[in-house]
């Protein structure tokens, strides 16, 4: 999964930095004149403002290596994908009916209110319901902040009972840093899910992780 997002991040960011490159460097309107190149030489004649060292392509070379670094971007985003399913396999969709207590709205409700009745301290940095069940990412409290969450609270227990997934770990954060992150999520009978029950799981965790959102100052 993480290699899937590198592929499509180190993609985007060679079309970025070639983007800021050309806006930087072309500055002269459609209309400047430009000088005749020297009999025999093949180059660009240079315009009013470039730089030196600038890429020496006309507008329709430019838009034509746009067009290129656009294209092998989409195709980094389709091996992404492929290469996604292959290892985590297909996303399980939403059946026609769930219980009203696994439906995206009322897993929100359900877990906000839980979170500011039993643990204050925990902050809810986001949902997963792509797919069923819904996940919430939490960034966690105290260490008595499970047992208040999960084990106790009426709001959690009533709806979900005890038979929950977790995962828990470290996400990097940048320049060194890091934080802990929480991934909980109720059980739900999903018989559409086959064997990728696991894999859909494991992908979900691991994306979490890629994406998570630090807390402000975690970072550099």
């Amino acid at each position: 999964m993480e290699s899937g997002n590198l592929m499509v991040g180190m993609a985007s960011l060679v079309v970025a930095v070639v983007l800021g490159y050309l806006i930087g460097t072309w500055t002269a309107p459609d209309d400047a004149p430009v000088e005749p190149a020297d009999a025999g030489e093949q180059t660009a004649s240079p315009r009013r403002g470039d730089p030196i060292g600038s890429s020496g392509m006309d507008r329709a070379q430019l838009e034509a290596h746009l067009a290129f670094l656009e294209g092998e971007v989409a195709m980094q985003r389709l091996r992404a994908q492929t290469l996604e399913h292959e290892l985590f396999g297909e996303p399980v969709p939403w059946p026609d009916e769930v219980p009203r207590e696994h439906e995206p709205s009322e897993f929100r409700a359900n877990v906000r209110q839980a979170v500011e009745e039993c643990a204050p301290d925990v902050e809810i940095v986001g949902f997963d319901c792509g797919e069923p069940p819904c996940l919430v990412h939490l960034r966690g409290g105290d260490e008595g902040w499970w047992d208040r969450l999960i084990n106790r609270c009426p709001r959690w227990v009533d709806p979900y009972g005890d038979a929950v997934s977790r995962a828990s770990g470290t996400a990097d954060c940048g320049g060194g840093s890091e934080e802990r992150y929480e991934i909980v999520g109720p059980t739900l009978e999903q018989p559409d899910a086959g064997q990728d029950g696991a894999r859909r799981w494991e992908q979900r965790v691991e994306r979490a992780r890629f994406e998570w959102e630090c807390a402000a100052g975690a970072g550099p």
